[in-house]
């Protein structure tokens, strides 16, 4: 199922959650690669990990959100002073 602007979510969920959550899915599908959802939204060092299996997957839905992935987090950091934002900034900063 692609990221698409109709894809629901609430208003407080994290619009990456959508994200991490088909990654999850796909990299355990295809690859038996089993992911921590909450350690993808978190430290930056992790969800660097995930990511460059993504594009090393060869899947261009999967590099296709890491991308839309780094994107969004790039964008939460520079729009919240909250703490989980200084992980998507250092994400963004090192990608």
């Amino acid at each position: 199922m692609p990221i698409t602007a109709t894809t629901p979510f609430t208003a407080h969920q994290d619009p990456r959650l959508t994200m991490v959550r088909r990654i999850h899915a796909l990299l355990l599908h295809e690859f038996g690669e089993d992911i921590d959802i909450n350690l993808m939204l978190g430290p930056a060092e992790y969800a660097r990990a995930v990511m460059s299996l993504c594009r090393a997957s060869g899947n261009p839905e999967l590099t296709g959100l890491a991308e839309d992935f780094l994107r969004s987090s790039r964008a939460q950091a520079h729009q919240s002073p909250r703490p989980a934002s200084r992980y998507a900034e250092q994400l963004a900063q090192q990608q």
